[in-house]
């Protein structure tokens, strides 16, 4: 993947968080056209740092999109799993490091729809990371992947509600680059 270098000029960064095999790297793949190399199906963390990849709008805006270590991932075998606390500091890091000082505009959160045993996203721990301040929820998108609308009304009706109930908005992503398109686009406006 062709990675973007520190302070380029971009209108907005756009984080990709959830749990490893969520879809976060097909994801990335369909939005920036690049070959991704990460793979969820293992069972050391793929995406162990954070990665940048450029998605360009059909207006010309340039979107940065950073791929995180996956929600729950273990390091390696017998290892610790990376928290959602630990992923929001690997976050603020790589943004600083890369002399980001601009908050995120948004956070795509990724989650099975078919997850056997569902849980609601912990987002409180990125808040301080979002541009939108009191208006928080409303960065937030919750892609539900590999699922159908069945269950992505599951889901709002179920696991997300109280979220979607307080700004939160929800897609359920086809794993096509137009979908990719679709859910950016929630962000940036």
């Amino acid at each position: 993947m062709g990675c973007c270098q520190a302070n380029s000029e971009v209108d907005g960064i756009i984080a990709l968080i959830g749990p490893p095999g969520s879809g976060r790297t097909s994801f990335m793949c369909n939005a920036t056209g690049a070959n991704y190399q990460g793979n969820g199906n293992s069972v050391k963390c793929q995406t162990c740092k954070v990665e940048a990849g450029l998605y360009t709008d059909n207006c010309g805006h340039k979107i940065l999109l950073i791929d995180t270590p996956g929600i729950g991932a273990p390091l390696g075998r017998g290892e610790k799993e990376i928290s959602e606390e630990e992923v929001s500091q690997a976050v603020r890091k790589w943004l600083q490091g890369n002399r980001y000082d601009d908050r995120l505009a948004g956070i795509l959160f990724f989650q099975q729809l078919k997850a056997k045993r569902p849980e609601t996203p912990s987002i409180s721990c990125f808040r301080g990371l979002c541009q939108s301040g009191a208006y928080f929820y409303s960065s937030i998108v919750l892609v539900g992947t590999m699922g159908d609308d069945t269950d992505l009304r599951r889901f709002k009706e179920g696991t997300w509600r109280n979220l979607i109930s307080q700004g939160v908005k929800s897609l359920r992503y086809q794993n096509t680059p137009q979908s990719a398109r679709e859910a950016i686009s929630m962000i940036i406006k």
